[in-house]
Protein backbone atom coordinates (compact mmCIF):
# COMPACT_ATOMS: atom_id res chain seq x y z
CA UNK A 1 0.00 0.00 0.00
CA UNK A 2 2.75 2.55 0.91
CA UNK A 3 4.50 1.97 -2.78
CA UNK A 4 1.26 2.41 -4.37
CA UNK A 5 0.09 5.87 -2.41
CA UNK A 6 3.64 6.88 -3.33
CA UNK A 7 2.95 6.46 -7.09
CA UNK A 8 -0.66 7.85 -6.79
CA UNK A 9 1.15 11.19 -5.43
CA UNK A 10 3.46 10.90 -7.90
CA UNK A 11 1.17 11.03 -11.03
CA UNK A 12 -1.10 12.98 -8.52
CA UNK A 13 0.88 15.82 -8.62
CA UNK A 14 2.22 15.88 -12.19
CA UNK A 15 -1.70 16.00 -12.65
CA UNK A 16 -3.38 17.95 -11.00
CA UNK A 17 -0.70 20.86 -12.19
CA UNK A 18 -1.00 19.85 -15.27
CA UNK A 19 -4.82 20.10 -14.75
CA UNK A 20 -4.80 23.50 -12.46
CA UNK A 21 -2.76 25.71 -15.26
CA UNK A 22 -6.25 25.40 -17.50
CA UNK A 23 -8.33 25.69 -14.51
CA UNK A 24 -6.38 28.66 -13.37
CA UNK A 25 -7.01 30.23 -17.07
CA UNK A 26 -10.84 30.07 -16.45
CA UNK A 27 -11.29 33.57 -15.46
CA UNK A 28 -9.08 35.07 -17.97
CA UNK A 29 -10.95 33.20 -21.00
CA UNK A 30 -14.66 33.61 -19.69
CA UNK A 31 -13.65 37.32 -18.86
CA UNK A 32 -12.63 37.82 -22.09
CA UNK A 33 -14.11 35.78 -24.40
CA UNK A 34 -17.75 35.85 -25.06
CA UNK A 35 -20.10 32.43 -24.59
CA UNK A 36 -20.26 32.11 -28.39
CA UNK A 37 -16.36 32.61 -28.41
CA UNK A 38 -15.58 30.11 -25.94
CA UNK A 39 -18.39 27.63 -27.50
CA UNK A 40 -15.96 27.75 -30.14
CA UNK A 41 -13.20 27.08 -28.45
CA UNK A 42 -14.84 24.06 -26.82
CA UNK A 43 -16.25 23.17 -29.91
CA UNK A 44 -12.52 23.17 -31.40
CA UNK A 45 -11.33 20.93 -28.74
CA UNK A 46 -14.59 18.56 -28.89
CA UNK A 47 -13.12 17.79 -32.33
CA UNK A 48 -9.91 17.17 -31.62
CA UNK A 49 -10.54 14.84 -28.97
CA UNK A 50 -12.87 13.04 -31.19
CA UNK A 51 -10.09 12.83 -33.50
CA UNK A 52 -7.17 11.46 -31.71
CA UNK A 53 -8.21 7.35 -32.01
CA UNK A 54 -8.89 7.86 -35.67
CA UNK A 55 -5.72 9.79 -36.50
CA UNK A 56 -3.34 8.22 -34.29
CA UNK A 57 -4.62 4.14 -34.24
CA UNK A 58 -3.86 4.14 -30.12
CA UNK A 59 0.24 3.93 -31.49
CA UNK A 60 0.99 5.27 -28.06
CA UNK A 61 -0.34 2.60 -26.38
CA UNK A 62 0.90 -0.05 -28.68
CA UNK A 63 4.40 1.72 -28.25
CA UNK A 64 4.03 1.18 -24.53
CA UNK A 65 2.54 -2.26 -24.31
CA UNK A 66 5.29 -3.18 -27.96
CA UNK A 67 8.71 -1.42 -25.35
CA UNK A 68 8.36 -4.33 -22.93
CA UNK A 69 8.11 -7.48 -25.90
CA UNK A 70 10.84 -5.96 -28.41
CA UNK A 71 14.71 -5.75 -28.87
CA UNK A 72 15.98 -2.47 -28.23
CA UNK A 73 16.95 -2.42 -31.03
CA UNK A 74 13.82 -3.11 -33.09
CA UNK A 75 12.35 0.24 -31.30
CA UNK A 76 13.60 2.63 -33.56
CA UNK A 77 12.16 1.41 -36.58
CA UNK A 78 8.78 0.91 -34.83
CA UNK A 79 8.35 4.28 -33.97
CA UNK A 80 9.27 5.41 -37.27
CA UNK A 81 6.30 2.74 -38.93
CA UNK A 82 4.40 4.19 -36.31
CA UNK A 83 4.73 7.75 -37.36
CA UNK A 84 4.71 6.65 -41.37
CA UNK A 85 0.98 5.12 -40.29
CA UNK A 86 -0.45 8.25 -38.82
CA UNK A 87 0.91 10.52 -41.36
CA UNK A 88 -0.75 8.07 -43.90
CA UNK A 89 -4.07 8.46 -41.79
CA UNK A 90 -3.65 12.54 -41.92
CA UNK A 91 -3.07 12.85 -45.72
CA UNK A 92 -6.02 10.81 -46.31
CA UNK A 93 -8.60 12.60 -43.66
CA UNK A 94 -6.70 15.71 -45.42
CA UNK A 95 -7.50 15.10 -48.58
CA UNK A 96 -11.74 13.93 -47.57
CA UNK A 97 -11.61 17.35 -45.89
CA UNK A 98 -10.94 19.14 -49.17
CA UNK A 99 -14.22 17.31 -50.47
CA UNK A 100 -16.32 17.62 -47.47
CA UNK A 101 -14.90 20.02 -45.42
CA UNK A 102 -17.71 22.53 -45.89
CA UNK A 103 -20.44 20.22 -45.53
CA UNK A 104 -18.86 19.56 -42.21
CA UNK A 105 -18.23 22.74 -40.68
CA UNK A 106 -21.82 23.74 -42.10
CA UNK A 107 -23.23 20.55 -39.62
CA UNK A 108 -21.26 21.17 -36.39
CA UNK A 109 -21.32 25.01 -36.98
CA UNK A 110 -17.48 25.95 -37.38
CA UNK A 111 -15.49 27.26 -40.26
CA UNK A 112 -13.76 24.72 -42.57
CA UNK A 113 -9.77 26.45 -41.29
CA UNK A 114 -10.76 24.98 -38.19
CA UNK A 115 -11.28 22.29 -39.21
CA UNK A 116 -7.67 22.26 -41.15
CA UNK A 117 -5.90 23.50 -38.03
CA UNK A 118 -7.54 20.38 -35.85
CA UNK A 119 -6.55 18.01 -37.95
CA UNK A 120 -2.83 19.55 -37.80
CA UNK A 121 -2.73 19.45 -34.24
CA UNK A 122 -3.92 15.71 -33.83
CA UNK A 123 -1.30 14.88 -36.09
CA UNK A 124 1.47 17.10 -34.54
CA UNK A 125 0.12 15.37 -31.33
CA UNK A 126 1.18 12.07 -32.17
CA UNK A 127 5.05 12.81 -31.70
CA UNK A 128 4.46 13.82 -27.53
CA UNK A 129 2.08 10.96 -26.44
CA UNK A 130 4.74 8.84 -28.29
CA UNK A 131 7.31 10.46 -26.22
CA UNK A 132 5.40 10.64 -23.14
CA UNK A 133 4.61 6.69 -23.57
CA UNK A 134 8.62 6.31 -23.87
CA UNK A 135 9.15 8.08 -20.46
CA UNK A 136 6.42 6.34 -18.30
CA UNK A 137 7.65 2.58 -19.94
CA UNK A 138 11.40 3.97 -18.70
CA UNK A 139 9.41 4.84 -15.54
CA UNK A 140 11.33 8.44 -15.77
CA UNK A 141 8.42 10.24 -13.58
CA UNK A 142 10.36 13.89 -13.65
CA UNK A 143 10.79 14.03 -17.41
CA UNK A 144 7.46 12.37 -17.72
CA UNK A 145 5.25 15.48 -15.83
CA UNK A 146 8.18 18.18 -17.06
CA UNK A 147 7.41 16.96 -20.49
CA UNK A 148 3.48 17.08 -20.00
CA UNK A 149 3.24 20.39 -17.99
CA UNK A 150 5.28 22.28 -20.35
CA UNK A 151 3.40 21.69 -23.12
CA UNK A 152 0.13 22.88 -21.12
CA UNK A 153 1.84 25.77 -19.99
CA UNK A 154 2.98 26.88 -23.08
CA UNK A 155 -0.20 26.23 -24.40
CA UNK A 156 -1.94 28.56 -22.22
CA UNK A 157 0.75 31.21 -22.51
CA UNK A 158 0.65 31.63 -25.93
CA UNK A 159 -3.21 31.51 -26.11
CA UNK A 160 -3.20 34.85 -23.58
CA UNK A 161 -0.75 36.52 -25.52
CA UNK A 162 -3.21 35.78 -28.92
CA UNK A 163 -6.22 36.72 -26.63
CA UNK A 164 -5.07 39.52 -24.53
CA UNK A 165 -2.06 41.73 -26.65
CA UNK A 166 -3.36 40.59 -30.84
CA UNK A 167 -6.74 40.47 -29.78
CA UNK A 168 -7.27 37.60 -31.83
CA UNK A 169 -10.66 36.32 -29.46
CA UNK A 170 -11.21 32.74 -30.07
CA UNK A 171 -8.73 32.06 -32.93
CA UNK A 172 -5.96 32.87 -30.20
CA UNK A 173 -6.61 30.56 -28.50
CA UNK A 174 -6.45 27.74 -31.31
CA UNK A 175 -3.28 29.29 -32.31
CA UNK A 176 -2.01 28.50 -29.10
CA UNK A 177 -3.07 24.95 -29.01
CA UNK A 178 -1.43 24.81 -32.51
CA UNK A 179 2.01 26.66 -32.31
CA UNK A 180 2.73 24.43 -28.81
CA UNK A 181 1.82 21.10 -30.53
CA UNK A 182 4.54 22.08 -32.95
CA UNK A 183 7.01 23.30 -30.53
CA UNK A 184 6.45 20.10 -28.78
CA UNK A 185 6.49 17.77 -31.71
CA UNK A 186 9.75 19.50 -33.25
CA UNK A 187 11.35 18.85 -29.25
CA UNK A 188 10.09 15.09 -29.26
CA UNK A 189 11.29 14.44 -32.93
CA UNK A 190 15.09 16.08 -32.08
CA UNK A 191 14.70 13.66 -28.61
CA UNK A 192 14.07 10.88 -30.77
CA UNK A 193 17.10 11.15 -33.29
CA UNK A 194 19.28 12.52 -30.43
CA UNK A 195 19.10 9.43 -28.60
CA UNK A 196 18.79 7.18 -31.67
CA UNK A 197 15.07 6.26 -30.76
CA UNK A 198 13.93 6.81 -34.70
CA UNK A 199 15.01 4.85 -37.67
CA UNK A 200 14.54 5.87 -40.94
CA UNK A 201 13.17 2.37 -42.30
CA UNK A 202 9.70 0.97 -42.79
CA UNK A 203 9.37 -2.45 -40.43
CA UNK A 204 5.97 -4.50 -42.49
CA UNK A 205 6.20 -6.78 -39.04
CA UNK A 206 5.73 -3.22 -36.88
CA UNK A 207 3.03 -2.38 -39.62
CA UNK A 208 1.34 -5.05 -38.51
CA UNK A 209 1.34 -4.80 -35.07
CA UNK A 210 0.06 -1.65 -35.53
CA UNK A 211 -2.61 -2.42 -37.27
CA UNK A 212 -3.60 -5.44 -35.24
CA UNK A 213 -3.35 -2.94 -31.77
CA UNK A 214 -5.30 0.00 -33.04
CA UNK A 215 -7.80 -0.95 -35.37
CA UNK A 216 -9.76 -2.98 -32.82
CA UNK A 217 -9.43 -0.82 -30.35
CA UNK A 218 -10.84 1.89 -32.88
CA UNK A 219 -14.76 1.63 -32.18
CA UNK A 220 -13.85 1.58 -28.43
CA UNK A 221 -11.63 4.85 -28.77
CA UNK A 222 -14.36 6.75 -30.57
CA UNK A 223 -17.19 5.13 -28.19
CA UNK A 224 -15.08 6.53 -25.10
CA UNK A 225 -14.23 9.94 -26.47
CA UNK A 226 -17.44 10.35 -27.76
CA UNK A 227 -18.85 9.59 -24.26
CA UNK A 228 -16.92 12.92 -23.30
CA UNK A 229 -18.03 14.74 -25.97
CA UNK A 230 -21.36 14.35 -27.97
CA UNK A 231 -23.05 16.20 -24.81
CA UNK A 232 -21.55 19.33 -25.93
CA UNK A 233 -21.84 18.46 -30.03
CA UNK A 234 -25.71 17.98 -29.48
CA UNK A 235 -26.16 21.24 -27.08
CA UNK A 236 -24.51 23.54 -30.12
CA UNK A 237 -26.75 21.61 -32.26
CA UNK A 238 -30.11 22.44 -30.24
CA UNK A 239 -29.14 25.24 -27.80
CA UNK A 240 -26.31 26.94 -29.83
CA UNK A 241 -22.63 27.64 -29.29
CA UNK A 242 -23.11 29.81 -26.24
CA UNK A 243 -24.87 26.99 -24.27
CA UNK A 244 -21.83 24.98 -24.67
CA UNK A 245 -19.64 27.57 -23.54
CA UNK A 246 -21.84 27.98 -20.28
CA UNK A 247 -22.28 24.27 -20.05
CA UNK A 248 -18.43 23.54 -20.27
CA UNK A 249 -17.47 25.58 -17.57
CA UNK A 250 -19.28 23.50 -15.46
CA UNK A 251 -17.86 20.30 -17.17
CA UNK A 252 -14.44 21.53 -16.37
CA UNK A 253 -15.38 21.99 -12.98
CA UNK A 254 -16.34 18.69 -12.35
CA UNK A 255 -13.73 16.97 -14.44
CA UNK A 256 -11.38 18.32 -12.01
CA UNK A 257 -12.23 14.96 -9.97
CA UNK A 258 -11.17 13.03 -13.42
CA UNK A 259 -7.90 14.42 -12.91
CA UNK A 260 -7.32 12.44 -9.60
CA UNK A 261 -8.78 9.84 -10.48
CA UNK A 262 -6.51 9.22 -13.46
CA UNK A 263 -3.46 9.96 -11.44
CA UNK A 264 -5.27 6.72 -9.06
CA UNK A 265 -5.42 4.74 -12.25
CA UNK A 266 -2.19 5.59 -13.36
CA UNK A 267 -0.78 3.73 -10.11
CA UNK A 268 -3.32 1.04 -9.59
CA UNK A 269 -3.19 -0.14 -12.71
CA UNK A 270 0.92 -1.22 -13.12
CA UNK A 271 0.03 -2.47 -9.47
CA UNK A 272 -2.83 -4.77 -10.16
CA UNK A 273 -1.19 -6.04 -13.56
CA UNK A 274 1.64 -6.85 -10.82
CA UNK A 275 -0.35 -8.60 -8.39
CA UNK A 276 -2.52 -10.33 -11.29
CA UNK A 277 1.01 -11.59 -12.75
CA UNK A 278 2.28 -12.75 -9.80
CA UNK A 279 -1.16 -14.53 -8.39
CA UNK A 280 -1.84 -12.65 -5.25
CA UNK A 281 -4.32 -13.22 -2.66
CA UNK A 282 -7.80 -11.73 -4.45
CA UNK A 283 -8.41 -10.69 -0.68
CA UNK A 284 -5.83 -8.07 -0.50
CA UNK A 285 -6.48 -6.68 -4.24
CA UNK A 286 -10.31 -6.19 -2.79
CA UNK A 287 -9.09 -4.49 0.53
CA UNK A 288 -6.99 -2.29 -1.76
CA UNK A 289 -9.88 -1.78 -4.32
CA UNK A 290 -12.11 -0.34 -1.57
CA UNK A 291 -9.72 1.60 -0.07
CA UNK A 292 -9.64 3.16 -3.43
CA UNK A 293 -13.09 3.26 -4.02
CA UNK A 294 -13.03 5.55 -0.28
CA UNK A 295 -10.73 8.00 -1.36
CA UNK A 296 -12.22 8.46 -4.77
CA UNK A 297 -15.72 9.19 -2.62
CA UNK A 298 -13.84 11.46 -0.32
CA UNK A 299 -12.24 13.49 -2.89
CA UNK A 300 -16.25 13.53 -4.66
CA UNK A 301 -17.40 15.25 -1.31
CA UNK A 302 -14.52 17.89 -0.77
CA UNK A 303 -14.69 18.86 -4.89
CA UNK A 304 -18.16 20.02 -4.04
CA UNK A 305 -17.78 21.46 -0.35
CA UNK A 306 -15.30 24.13 -2.77
CA UNK A 307 -17.29 24.85 -5.54
CA UNK A 308 -19.30 27.45 -4.12
CA UNK A 309 -16.17 28.87 -3.22
CA UNK A 310 -14.88 28.90 -6.59
CA UNK A 311 -17.62 30.56 -8.21
CA UNK A 312 -17.28 33.21 -6.00
CA UNK A 313 -13.90 34.24 -6.42
CA UNK A 314 -12.80 32.74 -9.92
CA UNK A 315 -15.91 32.32 -12.01
CA UNK A 316 -17.35 35.15 -14.17
CA UNK A 317 -20.72 35.70 -13.09
CA UNK A 318 -22.65 35.31 -16.79
CA UNK A 319 -21.07 32.09 -16.23
CA UNK A 320 -23.01 31.24 -12.84
CA UNK A 321 -25.76 29.33 -14.64
CA UNK A 322 -23.41 26.44 -14.64
CA UNK A 323 -22.88 25.77 -11.42
CA UNK A 324 -25.99 23.75 -11.31
CA UNK A 325 -24.29 21.25 -13.11
CA UNK A 326 -21.22 20.55 -10.95
CA UNK A 327 -22.81 17.88 -8.63
CA UNK A 328 -24.11 15.87 -11.95
CA UNK A 329 -21.24 16.32 -13.58
CA UNK A 330 -18.86 15.23 -10.75
CA UNK A 331 -21.53 12.02 -10.23
CA UNK A 332 -20.80 11.25 -13.81
CA UNK A 333 -17.17 11.55 -13.00
CA UNK A 334 -17.13 9.44 -9.51
CA UNK A 335 -18.63 6.78 -11.98
CA UNK A 336 -16.12 7.11 -14.34
CA UNK A 337 -13.49 6.77 -11.42
CA UNK A 338 -14.88 3.61 -10.43
CA UNK A 339 -14.85 2.04 -14.17
CA UNK A 340 -11.26 3.14 -13.95
CA UNK A 341 -10.56 0.44 -11.38
CA UNK A 342 -12.74 -3.05 -13.36
CA UNK A 343 -11.81 -1.90 -16.68
CA UNK A 344 -7.99 -3.04 -16.19
CA UNK A 345 -8.96 -6.53 -15.66
CA UNK A 346 -10.39 -6.63 -19.13
CA UNK A 347 -7.28 -4.91 -20.58
CA UNK A 348 -5.17 -7.58 -18.48
CA UNK A 349 -7.39 -10.55 -19.47
CA UNK A 350 -7.12 -8.83 -23.20
CA UNK A 351 -11.15 -9.09 -23.60
CA UNK A 352 -11.26 -5.39 -25.66
CA UNK A 353 -13.50 -7.08 -27.92
CA UNK A 354 -16.20 -6.52 -24.90
CA UNK A 355 -15.23 -3.09 -24.00
CA UNK A 356 -15.74 -1.99 -28.03
CA UNK A 357 -19.61 -3.40 -27.04
CA UNK A 358 -19.68 -2.02 -23.85
CA UNK A 359 -18.51 1.17 -24.91
CA UNK A 360 -20.83 1.29 -27.95
CA UNK A 361 -23.67 0.49 -26.22
CA UNK A 362 -23.27 3.31 -23.17
CA UNK A 363 -22.28 6.02 -25.94
CA UNK A 364 -26.01 4.96 -27.78
CA UNK A 365 -27.80 5.20 -24.66
CA UNK A 366 -26.01 8.78 -24.00
CA UNK A 367 -26.69 10.01 -27.24
CA UNK A 368 -30.86 8.75 -27.18
CA UNK A 369 -31.14 10.27 -23.46
CA UNK A 370 -29.26 13.75 -25.12
CA UNK A 371 -31.62 14.11 -27.38
CA UNK A 372 -34.86 13.02 -25.17
CA UNK A 373 -33.34 15.20 -22.24
CA UNK A 374 -31.76 18.62 -23.48
CA UNK A 375 -34.92 20.02 -25.55
CA UNK A 376 -36.80 19.28 -22.57
CA UNK A 377 -34.22 20.81 -19.38
CA UNK A 378 -31.63 22.43 -21.55
CA UNK A 379 -27.70 21.90 -20.12
CA UNK A 380 -29.21 20.35 -17.24
CA UNK A 381 -30.74 17.57 -19.21
CA UNK A 382 -26.76 16.84 -20.95
CA UNK A 383 -25.40 16.82 -17.20
CA UNK A 384 -28.38 13.67 -16.62
CA UNK A 385 -27.80 11.96 -19.57
CA UNK A 386 -23.76 11.62 -18.95
CA UNK A 387 -24.91 10.85 -15.14
CA UNK A 388 -26.94 8.05 -15.98
CA UNK A 389 -24.05 7.09 -19.31
CA UNK A 390 -21.58 6.68 -17.05
CA UNK A 391 -23.46 4.87 -14.14
CA UNK A 392 -24.22 2.16 -17.18
CA UNK A 393 -20.64 2.18 -18.51
CA UNK A 394 -19.23 1.56 -14.58
CA UNK A 395 -22.03 -1.29 -14.27
CA UNK A 396 -21.24 -3.40 -17.57
CA UNK A 397 -17.76 -3.21 -17.00
CA UNK A 398 -17.86 -4.31 -13.17
CA UNK A 399 -20.17 -7.02 -14.16
CA UNK A 400 -17.55 -8.29 -16.87
CA UNK A 401 -14.59 -7.68 -14.73
CA UNK A 402 -16.19 -10.13 -11.87
CA UNK A 403 -17.05 -12.73 -14.33
CA UNK A 404 -13.22 -12.34 -15.99
CA UNK A 405 -11.83 -12.43 -12.86
CA UNK A 406 -14.55 -12.54 -9.39
CA UNK A 407 -13.57 -10.99 -6.53
CA UNK A 408 -14.54 -12.47 -3.17
CA UNK A 409 -16.61 -8.93 -2.12
CA UNK A 410 -19.09 -11.74 0.25
CA UNK A 411 -15.98 -11.78 2.37
CA UNK A 412 -16.71 -8.56 3.18
CA UNK A 413 -19.30 -10.31 5.36
CA UNK A 414 -17.63 -11.96 7.53
CA UNK A 415 -16.88 -10.40 10.82
CA UNK A 416 -12.89 -11.04 10.33
CA UNK A 417 -12.30 -9.15 7.33
CA UNK A 418 -10.52 -5.55 7.91
CA UNK A 419 -9.80 -2.95 5.09
CA UNK A 420 -6.47 -2.36 6.94
CA UNK A 421 -4.95 -5.58 7.65
CA UNK A 422 -3.20 -7.47 5.02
Amino acid sequence: MPKLLKNISIYAFFNLLNGSIPFLLLPFLTTKLSSESYGIVTMAQVIITMMIPVVILSFDGCFRVNYFKLESEKLPSFIFTGLVVILSVFVTLSITLFFLGEWIGQLINLETLILYIVLLIVVLKSVPLTLLGLFHSEQKASQYGIYMVSITSLNFALSLIFIYYFDLDWKGRIYGILFSELLFAIIGVAYFIRNRLIKLTFSKIAFKKILNYGLPLLPHGISGYMLNVSDRLIIANILGVGAVGIYSVGYQLGSILLIFFIAINQAWSIQLFSFLKEKTDSIRILKLTLLLILLMLFSFVILNLMIPVIYYYVIAEKFHDSRELVLIISIAFLFRGLYFLFTNYIFYFEKTKILSLITFTVISINIILNYLLIPLWGIIGAAYAAAVSNFCLFLATFFTAHKIYPLPWKHMLSFKFSLFKE
